[in-house]
């Protein structure tokens, strides 16, 4: 996609009609903006009438069309009306409240928990509390939406979250409104420093195009609604991950395993970098640098842990790992599916165990996946000196194969945790196109169609994907 994108060049006649059409593009998006805040600031999140679930297919739909149609006209725009409509959009998402998911409620329990019953969110869980029933904090209307799943689930995120979200009931004080704002500053001001890094850090790349790269995130819309209006976290996560790269290429190696330590007590996906991190300083800035930051590293890890591994006996391993392990809308899934059909048509002549081969299936993908790991760890060892696009591409394919082969389950939403830092590679790195075009099809995670694991996959992931491959070996192929 990025690929095309970055050859294209109007005839100067046409410049002024293509710029108008961006214009255009960036207003259109704003009026759909401002249209999903006001629907979804009345009591349409509660009474989802067949009217409502159109409204929002349609505009939801039509914004994306928008970005990618804007995405052609990127090159005869200034950066500054990039960045303009990039904090109106910005503004916008903030304004929506949550629409399409109740995690930040859960955040919000998590810290409740934590700030005003002094209990540890890894060794306790909701249900614990005595007047969990009659708590607004924790029995909002929006965890009754799906019926509070959580209440008898650990925070399956890492210490850093856990402590953000204790900080951040703290502050709320027990107000709903309060805390729920609160988390929506945080992921505005994230959403603002990742535009920051990533224009400096695409400024540091040879022959990468700053203003491309700012427009594919700042207008993108899974970005804008999914850690703007529905607040998740994964994009802390792919903030910090951009902040460890962006010191690397800065020449601070002592803060890079320190950041990517935070990040990994974020979401433990990015965990995953750390041999690639440790490796690149090594081999980049010597023993004595790798030491000073594999230091800094253990020292924040931990002042993180402190809070809670004291209750370490007692914390709920079992029931992270299984919450973790559920098989949704990913490559396990859409495995499992027809495997589970095949299966279930033969049961009567032979029976299949489908608990073992769901586990088969599981530990061959990691079996892949860590195959892929280790061959990217020898080729980072190989190199002394490696180029930043070189590190992105890297960091960006081991990511990609852990969330999208390995995890067994993905949401929409995880692509925060790899789109920022991806964006650097664009028309460089098949994976980081296929991301720009993920983040287009994967807005059908709003969509019923979530629920069907194997359509998802396939229609938001396969498909994509093989389009993108295919038409970068046409692109390859031709003179």
């Amino acid at each position: 996609m990025s690929a095309v994108v970055t050859q294209v060049e109007y005839p100067t006649p046409l410049r002024t009609v293509s710029s108008r059409l961006f214009f255009g593009c960036g207003t259109a998006s704003i009026i759909l903006y401002v249209l999903l805040a006001a629907v979804f600031w009345t009591d349409a999140v509660f009474n989802r009438t067949r009217t409502i679930e159109i409204f929002q297919y349609v505009v939801l739909a039509v914004l994306t069309v928008l970005y990618f149609v804007g995405l052609f006209r990127v090159h005869q725009v200034s950066p500054r009306s990039i960045i303009a409509f990039g904090l109106a959009f910005a503004m916008l998402g903030f304004m929506i409240t949550p629409f399409d998911s109740t995690d930040v409620f859960f955040y919000m329990a998590q810290g409740w928990l934590q700030t005003h019953y002094g209990g540890n969110p890894y060794a306790n869980v909701l249900r614990d509390i005595p007047n969990v029933a009659s708590d607004p904090m924790i029995q909002s209307r929006w965890m009754e939406l799906n019926h509070n799943p959580w209440l008898d689930e650990p925070i399956p995120y890492g210490f850093a979250f856990a402590l953000l979200a204790r900080f951040v009931a703290w502050l709320g004080q027990g107000d709903l409104w309060a805390t729920l704002m609160l988390f929506a500053i945080i992921n505005l001001g994230v959403h603002c420093a990742v535009g920051f890094l990533l224009w400096n850090s695409a400024s540091m790349i040879p022959g990468a195009n700053p203003k491309l790269i700012l427009y594919l995130y700042a207008w993108n819309p899974l970005v804008l609604l999914q850690y703007l209006a529905n607040l998740h976290n994964d994009i802390i996560m792919g903030a910090l991950i951009l902040l460890a790269f962006y010191c690397l290429c800065r020449r601070r190696p002592m803060w890079v395993l320190a950041t990517l330590a935070i990040a990994g007590f974020v979401k433990y996906a990015a965990f995953a970098l750390v041999p690639l991190a440790v490796i690149r300083v090594f081999r980049q800035f010597g023993a004595k640098e790798a030491i000073k930051s594999i230091a800094v590293a253990a020292v924040v890890t931990a002042a993180l842990s402190h809070p809670y591994v004291w209750d370490v006996r007692s914390f709920k391993y079992h029931e992270v790992v299984s919450q973790l392990s559920e098989s949704r809308g990913s490559m396990h899934g859409f495995m499992m599916y027809p495997l589970t059909a095949v299966f279930s048509t033969l049961s009567p002549i032979v029976h299949v165990d489908l608990g073992l081969v769901s586990r088969i299936c599981r530990r061959l993908l990691w079996l892949i996946v860590i195959v892929f790991g280790v061959r990217e760890l020898r080729r980072a060892w190989r190199r002394s000196v490696a180029s930043p696009i070189e590190v992105a591409v890297r960091w960006t394919s081991v990511l990609f194969a852990v969330l999208f082969v390995g995890s067994s389950q993905f949401y929409s939403w995880y692509i925060g945790m790899i789109f920022p830092l991806s964006l650097l590679c664009v028309g460089v790195s098949r994976v980081s196109d296929i991301l720009v075009l993920l983040s287009g099809t994967h807005m059908i995670g709003f969509s019923f169609l979530r629920f069907n694991h194997f359509a998802y996959f396939l229609i938001a992931t396969i498909i994509p994907a093989a389009l993108v491959l295919r038409w970068r070996e046409r692109l390859r192929k031709e003179p």
